[in-house]
């Protein structure tokens, strides 16, 4: 891909990525999910350092505590990928990061994948509680947007099942262990 034809796949994924989060952004302050100042934006070097100075030790949950830059880095690297930092005023509240597949010979794109999903880990921060929610409402309007007929969860911890269950997703196992949950979108 030449440098020119990279820059516009860049600026049209960062265009559908910022419509799909102010979509979720305004149905969430529409059904009330929240009333503190909610942002949803693509995760940059400021949302890396942010992290880093503000998620110290281990997640509260006991789960999770990713290490985000290679996460972020190599999503950075495709313009595709989905990639989200939720915000509320200038606390970082919660990262999601992603994949999206490859178009099939239709010209549509079989899924959606969030690999990582993390909250910040002050249990008191003010969207606590919402951040799976939010993260998966974004992949799924982006993947609505790009065609896409599945959203995948890859690899989901076990301690969390029960919250994707509870956002409409089936589990799929390999043997005693969840390989991903998944869900169809619906156009």
């Amino acid at each position: 891909m030449s440098d020119a034809a990279l820059q516009r796949a860049r600026q049209h994924y960062a265009w559908l990525r910022k419509s799909a989060f102010d979509l979720v952004r305004d149905r969430a302050l529409a059904l009330g999910l929240t009333s503190v100042p909610l942002r949803l934006a693509e995760c940059d070097p400021h949302t890396l350092a942010v992290w880093k100075a503000t998620s110290g030790g281990g997640h509260p949950s006991g789960w999770g505590s990713w290490d985000w830059e290679p996460l972020l880095r190599r999503a950075w690297r495709h313009p595709s990928s989905f990639h989200l930092a939720i915000w509320s005023g200038k606390v970082l509240c919660g990262l999601g990061v992603g994949r999206v597949s490859d178009k099939d010979p239709n010209g549509r794109r079989n899924a959606v994948s969030i690999d990582y999903i993390e909250s910040a880990h002050d249990p008191a921060h003010p969207l606590r509680g919402l951040i799976a929610f939010l993260v998966v409402d974004a992949a799924e309007t982006l993947g609505r947007a790009l065609q896409a007929s599945h959203l995948r969860l890859v690899e989901p911890l076990p301690g969390v099942l029960g919250i994707y269950e509870q956002l409409g997703f089936t589990t799929v196992w390999h043997g005693e262990r969840p390989l991903y949950c998944e869900r169809r979108i619906e156009p």
